[in-house]
């Protein structure tokens, strides 16, 4: 039945790959709202959370770019093994030292900093796997059929948490994510992708990952588009201190807290659906920057309320938003992008993410601490829309491109 109306479906490493990674998904969600209820309850401070940024962003930066020459000198299937295997542990050791009441903010913050760095070396492995198995011809389709089951995971993942937390404690899904990550490298293991990295030779050397900057640099639509989402999410996140706002402000505890991490992805999941289903955008260039000021101006209007059903909404379109902008910075990487500069390629790629999650995490907790939350969130909004309009008046090149997608 879904081939039908999504005919991608028909290939099976395709298949393989987009239901593991589902499921991957979802046991991360169910990670990112157990450690950071867990980590409140610990704490009950909005610094403790920002924290979380400073743990994950040092290892994610130090190792991203060895990460990405990896993934462009092996293997990457192997990698992918490898890195999946320690991800199931780090996640198993979690419930571990959580049941056995020897937990801590310290053990929480040290396990956390290992798993980033273990990711540094999976992301641009990962990052290579999906051009490589379909055609370039339905690389649209498939990276919008992704951001939409990406925002399904994120829709259900948290929601489920909530529930789970309450029934179950944060320990066993702990476990949970250790279980759907080794379903992950299962499917790796079924797939025909070989991971062979195919094209020009590269070596390990302060030269590869030069030619990967230089080819970035001379791309100025594709670095930009990165530097915007850097930016914009830098100054507007709000996902770190969603714990505040459901005990303190919106006082909806942890199954409230769920719904408000979901909320973004209702509004993925719609625009993914009709994106996935070969909905065209003309004047991308415009569109990306109009879907980063509604993502700002979503953030604002979350950052005031104090309605739990204003704040869903807010949330909502802030996910929709957000997809879009997704999808078209990712099929402009994709389509610009040589196959064997991929692993660098999506190294600088993910150094622009965690710039902008991790440092906006460390922003944002570090600010509500001395502000408080609502205001942190608003600042943060405005911030955004400053960079957007910055970027509009003075990248003719952004605001101007055109590539059908």
């Amino acid at each position: 039945m879904i081939t039908k109306y999504f005919p991608i479906f028909k290939n099976r490493d395709f298949r393989l790959f987009w239901w593991s990674d589902f499921i991957a998904r979802v046991g991360t969600q169910l990670l990112t709202v157990a450690i950071s209820w867990h980590l409140y309850l610990l704490t009950h401070s909005a610094f403790a959370l920002g924290l979380l940024g400073v743990f994950q962003f040092i290892p994610l930066l130090s190792f991203n770019f060895l990460g990405g020459l990896l993934a462009d000198t092996h293997n990457r299937k192997k990698i992918l093994y490898i890195t999946g295997i320690l991800l199931v542990g780090t996640s198993a050791l979690l419930g571990i030292v959580t049941l056995f009441h020897i937990v801590s903010p310290l053990i929480i913050y040290c396990i956390i900093a290992v798993t980033a760095g273990i990711r540094a070396f999976n992301l641009p492995a990962y990052g290579s796997v999906l051009p490589s198995i379909v055609d370039k011809s339905e690389i649209t389709v498939a990276a919008s059929t992704f951001g939409l089951q990406e925002d399904i995971a994120e829709m259900i993942g948290p929601a489920l948490a909530g529930f789970l937390i309450a029934s179950i404690g944060v320990g066993n899904l702990y476990f949970l994510d250790a279980f759907s990550t080794l379903i992950a490298v299962v499917a790796l293991v079924l797939m025909s992708y070989s991971g062979k990295v195919i094209g020009e030779k590269t070596h390990i050397s302060f030269g590869a990952v030069k030619e990967g900057y230089e080819f970035l640099i001379s791309q100025k639509v594709m670095w930009s588009s990165m530097l915007l989402d850097t930016l914009s999410v830098l100054f507007a996140s709000s996902i770190v201190l969603m714990p505040i706002f459901a005990q303190d402000i919106l006082h909806v505890g942890p199954q409230g807290l769920g719904f408000l991490y979901a909320a973004p992805a209702v509004g993925g999941v719609v625009m993914g659906v009709i994106l996935a289903r070969g909905f065209k955008i003309h004047r991308q260039g415009k569109i990306l920057l109009v879907a980063v000021a509604i993502y700002a101006l979503a953030t604002i209007a979350f950052g005031l309320s104090t309605s739990f059903i204003i704040s869903l909404i807010a949330l909502v379109v802030l996910g929709g938003a957000n997809l879009v902008s997704v999808t078209i910075r990712s099929v402009i990487r994709q389509r610009l992008t040589p196959e064997h500069m991929r692993g660098r390629l999506y190294s600088f790629y993910s150094f622009f993410w965690i710039l902008g999650d991790n440092i906006g995490d460390i922003e944002g907790g570090f600010v509500a601490g001395v502000i408080g939350a609502p205001a942190a969130v608003v600042i943060g909004g405005v911030g955004a829309l400053f960079v957007v309009g910055a970027m509009s008046l003075y990248n003719p090149e952004l605001r101007n491109h055109v590539d059908e997608i």
